[in-house]
Protein backbone atom coordinates (compact mmCIF):
# COMPACT_ATOMS: atom_id res chain seq x y z
CA UNK A 1 0.00 0.00 0.00
CA UNK A 2 1.93 2.89 -1.21
CA UNK A 3 -1.12 5.72 -0.66
CA UNK A 4 -2.85 6.09 3.28
CA UNK A 5 -5.96 8.62 3.25
CA UNK A 6 -7.13 9.29 7.67
CA UNK A 7 -10.51 11.31 7.44
CA UNK A 8 -10.73 13.22 10.56
CA UNK A 9 -14.52 13.94 11.85
CA UNK A 10 -13.15 16.27 14.40
CA UNK A 11 -14.91 15.61 18.50
CA UNK A 12 -17.49 12.88 17.11
CA UNK A 13 -19.27 12.65 20.45
CA UNK A 14 -19.78 16.65 20.27
CA UNK A 15 -20.81 16.36 17.01
CA UNK A 16 -23.47 13.86 18.00
CA UNK A 17 -24.70 16.40 21.14
CA UNK A 18 -24.69 19.14 18.64
CA UNK A 19 -27.20 16.85 16.38
CA UNK A 20 -29.71 16.51 19.36
CA UNK A 21 -29.41 20.03 20.34
CA UNK A 22 -28.97 21.92 17.26
CA UNK A 23 -29.74 25.17 19.10
CA UNK A 24 -26.76 25.16 21.30
CA UNK A 25 -24.32 25.82 17.83
CA UNK A 26 -22.88 29.02 18.94
CA UNK A 27 -22.64 28.33 22.55
CA UNK A 28 -19.61 26.72 24.48
CA UNK A 29 -20.63 23.21 24.36
CA UNK A 30 -18.96 20.36 27.18
CA UNK A 31 -19.71 16.74 27.05
CA UNK A 32 -18.84 15.63 30.46
CA UNK A 33 -18.50 11.81 31.53
CA UNK A 34 -21.61 12.27 33.87
CA UNK A 35 -24.36 14.17 34.74
CA UNK A 36 -23.59 15.39 37.88
CA UNK A 37 -21.28 18.62 39.42
CA UNK A 38 -18.19 16.65 39.53
CA UNK A 39 -18.65 14.96 36.08
CA UNK A 40 -15.12 15.51 33.86
CA UNK A 41 -14.92 17.52 31.13
CA UNK A 42 -14.19 15.06 28.00
CA UNK A 43 -14.91 17.19 24.51
CA UNK A 44 -15.02 20.92 23.84
CA UNK A 45 -15.85 22.75 21.17
CA UNK A 46 -14.35 26.57 19.44
CA UNK A 47 -16.34 28.16 21.70
CA UNK A 48 -15.42 26.47 25.41
CA UNK A 49 -12.11 26.13 24.13
CA UNK A 50 -11.95 30.55 23.67
CA UNK A 51 -13.39 30.72 27.19
CA UNK A 52 -10.54 28.72 28.77
CA UNK A 53 -12.34 25.53 29.19
CA UNK A 54 -10.28 22.38 28.90
CA UNK A 55 -10.73 18.54 28.87
CA UNK A 56 -10.24 17.14 32.32
CA UNK A 57 -12.04 20.05 34.30
CA UNK A 58 -14.93 18.97 36.56
CA UNK A 59 -18.04 20.64 35.69
CA UNK A 60 -18.33 22.74 38.08
CA UNK A 61 -14.78 24.20 37.32
CA UNK A 62 -15.81 24.83 34.02
CA UNK A 63 -18.86 26.82 34.64
CA UNK A 64 -17.20 29.16 36.97
CA UNK A 65 -15.29 30.04 33.78
CA UNK A 66 -18.23 30.93 31.75
CA UNK A 67 -22.14 30.74 32.97
CA UNK A 68 -23.01 30.04 29.18
CA UNK A 69 -21.62 26.73 29.34
CA UNK A 70 -24.19 24.19 27.73
CA UNK A 71 -23.26 20.49 28.38
CA UNK A 72 -24.64 17.07 28.15
CA UNK A 73 -23.53 13.31 28.52
CA UNK A 74 -23.07 11.15 25.35
CA UNK A 75 -22.61 7.36 25.93
CA UNK A 76 -20.69 4.83 23.85
CA UNK A 77 -23.03 3.03 22.34
CA UNK A 78 -24.05 6.38 20.64
CA UNK A 79 -20.93 6.96 19.67
CA UNK A 80 -20.28 3.08 18.75
CA UNK A 81 -23.67 3.83 16.48
CA UNK A 82 -21.75 6.72 15.16
CA UNK A 83 -18.50 5.09 13.98
CA UNK A 84 -20.51 2.26 13.01
CA UNK A 85 -22.35 4.48 10.46
CA UNK A 86 -19.46 6.29 9.46
CA UNK A 87 -17.41 3.01 8.62
CA UNK A 88 -20.00 2.12 6.36
CA UNK A 89 -20.27 5.09 4.14
CA UNK A 90 -16.70 5.21 4.09
CA UNK A 91 -16.60 1.43 2.60
CA UNK A 92 -18.64 2.52 -0.15
CA UNK A 93 -15.28 4.44 -0.97
CA UNK A 94 -12.47 2.93 -0.08
CA UNK A 95 -12.22 -1.63 0.45
CA UNK A 96 -9.81 -1.13 3.70
CA UNK A 97 -11.19 0.95 6.06
CA UNK A 98 -9.47 1.03 9.24
CA UNK A 99 -11.47 3.25 12.81
CA UNK A 100 -8.89 4.30 15.33
CA UNK A 101 -9.11 2.35 18.53
CA UNK A 102 -8.67 5.08 20.94
CA UNK A 103 -10.11 8.08 18.68
CA UNK A 104 -13.30 8.17 17.70
CA UNK A 105 -13.94 9.33 14.69
CA UNK A 106 -10.78 8.98 12.80
CA UNK A 107 -10.04 6.46 10.33
CA UNK A 108 -7.73 5.19 7.80
CA UNK A 109 -8.14 4.15 4.08
CA UNK A 110 -6.17 2.66 1.81
CA UNK A 111 -6.08 4.78 -1.46
CA UNK A 112 -3.70 3.03 -3.43
CA UNK A 113 -4.91 1.89 -6.74
CA UNK A 114 -8.03 4.41 -6.62
CA UNK A 115 -7.08 6.69 -9.94
CA UNK A 116 -8.73 4.41 -12.24
CA UNK A 117 -12.23 5.17 -10.96
CA UNK A 118 -11.35 8.61 -10.10
CA UNK A 119 -9.78 11.00 -12.31
CA UNK A 120 -7.59 12.29 -9.74
CA UNK A 121 -6.84 11.32 -6.00
CA UNK A 122 -7.64 14.50 -5.48
CA UNK A 123 -11.59 14.14 -6.88
CA UNK A 124 -11.51 11.30 -5.10
CA UNK A 125 -11.04 12.33 -1.39
CA UNK A 126 -13.44 15.19 -2.21
CA UNK A 127 -16.03 11.92 -2.92
CA UNK A 128 -14.90 10.60 0.19
CA UNK A 129 -15.14 14.36 2.31
CA UNK A 130 -18.87 14.45 0.49
CA UNK A 131 -19.92 11.26 1.63
CA UNK A 132 -19.44 12.04 5.19
CA UNK A 133 -21.47 15.57 4.72
CA UNK A 134 -23.98 13.77 3.51
CA UNK A 135 -24.17 11.32 6.61
CA UNK A 136 -24.68 14.94 9.03
CA UNK A 137 -21.04 15.14 9.72
CA UNK A 138 -17.99 18.00 9.28
CA UNK A 139 -14.87 16.29 8.45
CA UNK A 140 -11.38 16.68 6.61
CA UNK A 141 -10.06 14.71 4.49
CA UNK A 142 -5.85 13.93 4.02
CA UNK A 143 -4.24 11.83 1.33
CA UNK A 144 -0.59 11.07 2.04
CA UNK A 145 2.50 8.83 2.27
CA UNK A 146 2.42 7.69 5.83
CA UNK A 147 -0.15 6.58 8.86
CA UNK A 148 1.03 9.31 11.38
CA UNK A 149 1.25 12.47 9.01
CA UNK A 150 -1.85 11.69 7.49
CA UNK A 151 -3.23 11.94 10.73
CA UNK A 152 -1.68 14.47 12.33
CA UNK A 153 -2.34 16.65 9.21
CA UNK A 154 -6.04 16.29 9.20
CA UNK A 155 -5.58 18.07 12.63
CA UNK A 156 -5.00 21.30 10.88
CA UNK A 157 -5.84 21.23 7.24
CA UNK A 158 -9.77 21.69 6.71
CA UNK A 159 -11.54 20.02 3.28
CA UNK A 160 -9.73 17.94 1.61
CA UNK A 161 -5.43 17.77 0.82
CA UNK A 162 -3.22 15.11 -1.08
CA UNK A 163 0.44 15.65 -0.72
CA UNK A 164 2.30 14.75 -3.70
CA UNK A 165 5.53 13.55 -2.23
CA UNK A 166 7.01 12.15 1.35
CA UNK A 167 8.94 14.80 2.06
CA UNK A 168 6.36 17.49 1.85
CA UNK A 169 4.16 15.88 3.96
CA UNK A 170 6.67 15.33 6.26
CA UNK A 171 7.49 18.64 6.18
CA UNK A 172 3.56 20.20 7.07
CA UNK A 173 3.50 17.02 9.72
CA UNK A 174 6.10 18.81 11.59
CA UNK A 175 4.57 21.73 12.20
CA UNK A 176 1.40 20.49 13.40
CA UNK A 177 1.05 21.81 16.93
CA UNK A 178 0.75 19.06 19.49
CA UNK A 179 -1.75 20.26 21.55
CA UNK A 180 -4.41 19.24 18.13
CA UNK A 181 -3.05 15.95 18.38
CA UNK A 182 -5.91 14.68 21.03
CA UNK A 183 -3.01 14.51 24.02
CA UNK A 184 -3.85 13.34 27.33
CA UNK A 185 -4.30 16.34 29.46
CA UNK A 186 -1.18 15.98 31.95
CA UNK A 187 0.85 15.49 28.80
CA UNK A 188 0.16 18.28 26.84
CA UNK A 189 0.46 20.15 30.06
CA UNK A 190 4.12 18.79 30.70
CA UNK A 191 4.53 19.27 27.02
CA UNK A 192 3.53 22.71 27.28
CA UNK A 193 5.58 23.90 29.91
CA UNK A 194 8.79 22.42 28.54
CA UNK A 195 8.03 24.71 25.30
CA UNK A 196 7.64 21.73 23.27
CA UNK A 197 4.78 23.07 20.87
CA UNK A 198 5.26 21.16 17.50
CA UNK A 199 5.52 17.37 16.16
CA UNK A 200 8.99 17.96 15.13
CA UNK A 201 9.73 20.10 18.21
CA UNK A 202 8.37 16.95 20.06
CA UNK A 203 10.83 14.68 17.80
CA UNK A 204 14.15 16.59 18.43
CA UNK A 205 13.70 15.13 22.18
CA UNK A 206 15.36 11.99 22.46
CA UNK A 207 12.97 8.41 22.17
CA UNK A 208 14.40 6.79 25.13
CA UNK A 209 14.39 10.11 27.45
CA UNK A 210 10.83 10.48 26.77
CA UNK A 211 10.00 6.87 27.58
CA UNK A 212 11.92 7.66 31.12
CA UNK A 213 10.04 10.83 31.80
CA UNK A 214 6.84 10.63 29.81
CA UNK A 215 6.35 7.30 29.78
CA UNK A 216 4.89 4.41 27.38
CA UNK A 217 1.96 6.73 25.91
CA UNK A 218 4.22 9.71 25.27
CA UNK A 219 7.08 6.91 23.70
CA UNK A 220 4.48 5.37 21.76
CA UNK A 221 3.71 8.67 20.09
CA UNK A 222 7.27 9.80 19.50
CA UNK A 223 7.96 6.34 17.26
CA UNK A 224 4.59 6.99 15.41
CA UNK A 225 5.74 9.71 14.44
CA UNK A 226 9.16 8.96 13.57
CA UNK A 227 8.17 6.12 11.36
CA UNK A 228 9.68 3.99 13.81
CA UNK A 229 6.38 2.13 14.67
CA UNK A 230 4.10 2.38 11.21
CA UNK A 231 1.65 -1.14 11.00
CA UNK A 232 0.04 -1.94 7.96
CA UNK A 233 -4.03 -0.76 7.66
CA UNK A 234 -5.78 -3.37 9.62
CA UNK A 235 -9.20 -3.21 7.69
CA UNK A 236 -12.71 -4.11 9.30
CA UNK A 237 -14.31 -6.58 8.03
CA UNK A 238 -17.93 -6.62 9.09
CA UNK A 239 -19.69 -10.27 9.19
CA UNK A 240 -23.29 -10.36 9.08
CA UNK A 241 -24.55 -12.37 11.98
CA UNK A 242 -25.98 -15.97 11.82
CA UNK A 243 -29.31 -16.17 11.89
CA UNK A 244 -32.79 -18.45 12.03
CA UNK A 245 -36.44 -19.01 12.85
CA UNK A 246 -38.92 -21.23 13.23
CA UNK A 247 -42.55 -21.69 13.29
CA UNK A 248 -43.99 -23.56 16.14
CA UNK A 249 -46.38 -26.35 15.12
CA UNK A 250 -47.92 -25.69 18.80
CA UNK A 251 -47.57 -22.63 21.42
CA UNK A 252 -45.26 -23.78 23.54
CA UNK A 253 -45.33 -22.39 27.86
CA UNK A 254 -42.28 -24.74 28.97
CA UNK A 255 -39.27 -22.95 29.49
CA UNK A 256 -37.27 -26.42 28.98
CA UNK A 257 -39.01 -27.05 25.88
CA UNK A 258 -38.55 -23.56 24.52
CA UNK A 259 -34.35 -23.90 25.70
CA UNK A 260 -34.66 -27.59 23.44
CA UNK A 261 -35.96 -25.79 20.76
CA UNK A 262 -33.45 -22.81 21.04
CA UNK A 263 -30.38 -25.17 21.71
CA UNK A 264 -31.37 -27.27 18.64
CA UNK A 265 -31.38 -24.12 16.58
CA UNK A 266 -27.91 -22.74 17.80
CA UNK A 267 -25.76 -26.09 17.08
CA UNK A 268 -26.10 -25.58 13.38
CA UNK A 269 -25.13 -21.98 13.54
CA UNK A 270 -21.98 -22.74 16.35
CA UNK A 271 -21.06 -25.30 13.47
CA UNK A 272 -20.45 -22.55 11.09
CA UNK A 273 -18.78 -20.05 13.60
CA UNK A 274 -16.27 -22.89 13.91
CA UNK A 275 -15.59 -23.20 10.29
CA UNK A 276 -15.48 -19.31 10.36
CA UNK A 277 -12.91 -19.49 12.86
CA UNK A 278 -15.19 -17.61 14.93
CA UNK A 279 -16.55 -18.00 18.20
CA UNK A 280 -19.89 -17.13 19.60
CA UNK A 281 -20.07 -13.54 21.61
CA UNK A 282 -23.26 -12.68 22.55
CA UNK A 283 -26.50 -15.09 21.20
CA UNK A 284 -29.85 -13.04 20.73
CA UNK A 285 -33.41 -14.38 20.35
CA UNK A 286 -37.15 -13.18 19.65
CA UNK A 287 -39.94 -15.20 20.88
CA UNK A 288 -43.39 -14.35 19.16
CA UNK A 289 -46.75 -15.50 21.51
CA UNK A 290 -50.24 -15.45 20.51
CA UNK A 291 -51.11 -12.67 21.37
CA UNK A 292 -48.53 -11.21 19.12
CA UNK A 293 -46.57 -9.73 21.60
CA UNK A 294 -42.92 -10.05 20.92
CA UNK A 295 -40.18 -10.57 23.57
CA UNK A 296 -36.18 -9.95 22.62
CA UNK A 297 -33.80 -11.29 25.16
CA UNK A 298 -29.90 -11.58 25.48
CA UNK A 299 -27.44 -13.43 26.76
CA UNK A 300 -23.36 -12.77 26.42
CA UNK A 301 -20.43 -15.10 28.05
CA UNK A 302 -18.05 -13.63 29.47
CA UNK A 303 -15.76 -14.38 26.93
CA UNK A 304 -16.64 -15.95 23.02
CA UNK A 305 -16.68 -19.10 23.19
CA UNK A 306 -18.15 -22.64 21.17
CA UNK A 307 -19.32 -23.97 24.47
CA UNK A 308 -23.03 -25.83 23.46
CA UNK A 309 -23.31 -26.22 27.55
CA UNK A 310 -22.34 -22.65 28.49
CA UNK A 311 -24.30 -20.95 26.28
CA UNK A 312 -27.42 -23.47 26.87
CA UNK A 313 -26.99 -22.40 31.08
CA UNK A 314 -26.63 -18.92 30.04
CA UNK A 315 -30.43 -19.28 28.08
CA UNK A 316 -32.13 -21.50 30.46
CA UNK A 317 -31.43 -18.89 33.23
CA UNK A 318 -32.76 -16.08 30.92
CA UNK A 319 -35.86 -17.96 30.05
CA UNK A 320 -36.88 -19.01 33.50
CA UNK A 321 -36.98 -15.25 34.38
CA UNK A 322 -40.05 -14.74 32.20
CA UNK A 323 -43.54 -14.40 32.29
CA UNK A 324 -45.19 -15.12 29.38
CA UNK A 325 -49.19 -14.82 29.31
CA UNK A 326 -49.38 -17.09 25.99
CA UNK A 327 -48.13 -19.59 23.78
CA UNK A 328 -44.74 -19.26 21.79
CA UNK A 329 -45.30 -19.64 18.45
CA UNK A 330 -42.81 -18.12 16.22
CA UNK A 331 -38.63 -18.11 17.45
CA UNK A 332 -35.69 -16.35 15.82
CA UNK A 333 -32.16 -16.75 16.95
CA UNK A 334 -28.86 -14.83 16.48
CA UNK A 335 -25.75 -14.87 16.91
CA UNK A 336 -22.81 -12.28 17.18
CA UNK A 337 -19.71 -13.28 16.22
CA UNK A 338 -15.64 -12.48 17.41
CA UNK A 339 -12.49 -13.66 16.58
CA UNK A 340 -11.70 -17.31 18.61
CA UNK A 341 -9.19 -16.54 21.50
CA UNK A 342 -5.78 -18.68 21.02
CA UNK A 343 -5.34 -20.96 23.82
CA UNK A 344 -2.14 -20.33 23.16
CA UNK A 345 -2.03 -17.36 24.76
CA UNK A 346 -2.36 -19.23 28.61
CA UNK A 347 0.59 -21.25 28.24
CA UNK A 348 3.02 -18.72 29.98
CA UNK A 349 0.47 -17.46 32.64
CA UNK A 350 0.97 -17.37 35.75
CA UNK A 351 -1.22 -20.04 37.65
CA UNK A 352 -2.57 -19.39 40.77
CA UNK A 353 -5.46 -20.75 43.13
CA UNK A 354 -7.75 -18.36 41.66
CA UNK A 355 -10.04 -20.30 39.04
CA UNK A 356 -11.18 -16.75 37.05
CA UNK A 357 -12.59 -18.56 34.36
CA UNK A 358 -15.07 -19.90 36.56
CA UNK A 359 -15.53 -16.74 38.93
CA UNK A 360 -16.30 -14.87 35.52
CA UNK A 361 -18.77 -17.58 34.22
CA UNK A 362 -20.51 -17.43 37.43
CA UNK A 363 -20.88 -13.53 36.71
CA UNK A 364 -21.96 -13.89 33.18
CA UNK A 365 -24.76 -16.55 34.96
CA UNK A 366 -25.68 -13.74 37.22
CA UNK A 367 -26.45 -11.56 34.17
CA UNK A 368 -28.10 -13.78 32.89
CA UNK A 369 -30.63 -14.35 35.76
CA UNK A 370 -30.92 -11.08 37.10
CA UNK A 371 -30.13 -8.66 33.78
CA UNK A 372 -27.10 -6.26 32.99
CA UNK A 373 -26.94 -4.34 35.48
CA UNK A 374 -26.67 -6.83 38.15
CA UNK A 375 -23.06 -6.87 38.65
CA UNK A 376 -21.23 -3.99 39.46
CA UNK A 377 -18.52 -2.64 41.65
CA UNK A 378 -18.15 0.50 42.88
CA UNK A 379 -15.20 3.63 41.51
CA UNK A 380 -14.07 6.03 43.23
CA UNK A 381 -14.70 9.32 42.71
CA UNK A 382 -13.75 13.44 43.92
CA UNK A 383 -17.17 14.00 45.67
CA UNK A 384 -16.43 15.02 49.60
CA UNK A 385 -19.57 13.96 50.30
CA UNK A 386 -19.61 10.12 51.28
CA UNK A 387 -22.81 8.85 49.11
CA UNK A 388 -20.70 11.17 45.83
CA UNK A 389 -17.78 9.79 46.55
CA UNK A 390 -17.89 6.58 44.58
CA UNK A 391 -20.29 5.22 41.87
CA UNK A 392 -21.53 2.30 40.40
CA UNK A 393 -19.87 0.57 37.03
CA UNK A 394 -20.83 -2.83 35.58
CA UNK A 395 -18.45 -5.52 35.92
CA UNK A 396 -17.76 -7.69 32.91
CA UNK A 397 -14.40 -9.75 33.92
CA UNK A 398 -12.48 -10.52 37.08
CA UNK A 399 -9.28 -9.87 37.81
CA UNK A 400 -6.71 -10.77 40.22
CA UNK A 401 -6.09 -8.33 42.70
CA UNK A 402 -2.78 -6.36 43.59
CA UNK A 403 -1.34 -6.78 46.94
CA UNK A 404 -0.71 -4.29 49.37
CA UNK A 405 2.73 -3.61 50.79
CA UNK A 406 0.54 -2.68 54.58
CA UNK A 407 0.82 -5.20 56.85
CA UNK A 408 -2.25 -3.44 58.91
CA UNK A 409 -5.38 -5.22 58.52
CA UNK A 410 -7.79 -2.45 57.31
CA UNK A 411 -11.53 -1.96 58.93
CA UNK A 412 -14.55 -2.77 56.41
CA UNK A 413 -17.06 0.18 56.19
CA UNK A 414 -20.48 -0.69 55.72
CA UNK A 415 -22.41 1.73 53.35
CA UNK A 416 -25.99 1.80 53.83
CA UNK A 417 -27.85 2.10 50.08
CA UNK A 418 -29.68 5.10 52.18
CA UNK A 419 -29.08 6.68 55.06
CA UNK A 420 -31.05 5.51 58.73
CA UNK A 421 -32.50 8.58 60.80
CA UNK A 422 -32.63 7.36 64.31
CA UNK A 423 -34.20 9.35 67.25
CA UNK A 424 -31.73 11.31 69.58
CA UNK A 425 -33.25 9.50 72.54
CA UNK A 426 -31.24 6.43 70.62
CA UNK A 427 -27.96 8.42 70.60
CA UNK A 428 -27.92 9.43 73.86
CA UNK A 429 -27.47 5.41 74.86
CA UNK A 430 -24.52 5.21 72.43
CA UNK A 431 -20.96 5.32 74.20
CA UNK A 432 -17.35 5.35 72.99
CA UNK A 433 -18.06 8.18 70.59
CA UNK A 434 -14.91 9.77 68.30
CA UNK A 435 -16.02 12.90 66.30
CA UNK A 436 -16.59 15.05 64.85
CA UNK A 437 -15.44 15.04 61.80
CA UNK A 438 -17.12 18.05 60.12
CA UNK A 439 -18.52 17.39 56.04
CA UNK A 440 -19.81 21.06 54.45
CA UNK A 441 -20.65 22.69 51.34
CA UNK A 442 -22.83 21.22 48.08
CA UNK A 443 -23.69 24.80 47.57
CA UNK A 444 -24.10 24.77 44.03
CA UNK A 445 -27.58 22.36 44.81
CA UNK A 446 -28.35 22.45 48.69
CA UNK A 447 -26.26 23.61 51.61
CA UNK A 448 -24.73 20.63 53.28
CA UNK A 449 -23.76 20.67 57.23
CA UNK A 450 -22.84 17.29 58.76
CA UNK A 451 -20.85 16.35 62.17
CA UNK A 452 -20.02 12.50 61.53
CA UNK A 453 -19.12 10.46 64.76
CA UNK A 454 -17.70 6.78 65.20
CA UNK A 455 -20.09 5.53 68.01
CA UNK A 456 -20.27 1.83 69.86
CA UNK A 457 -23.97 1.06 70.47
CA UNK A 458 -25.29 -1.92 72.30
CA UNK A 459 -24.25 -5.52 71.29
CA UNK A 460 -20.15 -3.70 70.37
CA UNK A 461 -21.59 -2.77 67.07
CA UNK A 462 -19.44 0.20 65.54
CA UNK A 463 -21.77 2.79 63.98
CA UNK A 464 -20.65 5.51 61.28
CA UNK A 465 -22.97 8.08 61.91
CA UNK A 466 -23.90 12.12 61.68
CA UNK A 467 -25.75 15.08 62.71
CA UNK A 468 -27.53 16.89 60.01
CA UNK A 469 -27.73 20.74 61.11
CA UNK A 470 -29.75 21.19 58.19
CA UNK A 471 -32.45 19.15 58.68
CA UNK A 472 -31.78 18.98 62.67
CA UNK A 473 -31.67 15.19 62.42
CA UNK A 474 -29.40 12.00 63.20
CA UNK A 475 -28.52 9.81 60.72
CA UNK A 476 -26.82 6.23 60.56
CA UNK A 477 -24.48 6.38 57.30
CA UNK A 478 -23.00 2.77 57.74
CA UNK A 479 -21.24 0.18 60.02
CA UNK A 480 -17.44 -0.57 60.94
CA UNK A 481 -16.56 -4.01 60.94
Amino acid sequence: MDRWACVDVPALPLQLLLTRHPEWERAPVAIVSRDAPTGEVEWINDVAFRAGIRPGLRYTAALGLTGELRAGVVSPSEVEEGVAILRKCLGRKSPDVEPASNVPGVFWLNASGLTTLYPSLHAWARSVLATVRASGFRASVVVGFTRFGTYALTKTCPGVTVFTTREEESTAAQEVPLVRLDLAPDLAEMMDLLGVGTVGDFLCLPASGVRQRFGEEAYELHCRASGDLCRPIHPYRSRPPLYDEKNLEHPETESERLLSIIIAMLEPLLRELEKRGDALAEVRWMMVIETRERFVERVRPVEATLDLRQIAELVRLRLETLSLSAGVEEIAVAVISSAASSEQETLLRVQTRRNLSAGNRALARLRAAFGEASVVAAKLEDGHLPEASFRWEPVIALHLPHASSSRAVPLVRRFYAEPEQIPPACVNKLRSALGPFIVSGNWWMDQRYREYFFAVAKGEKLLWLYYDRMREAWFVQGEVE
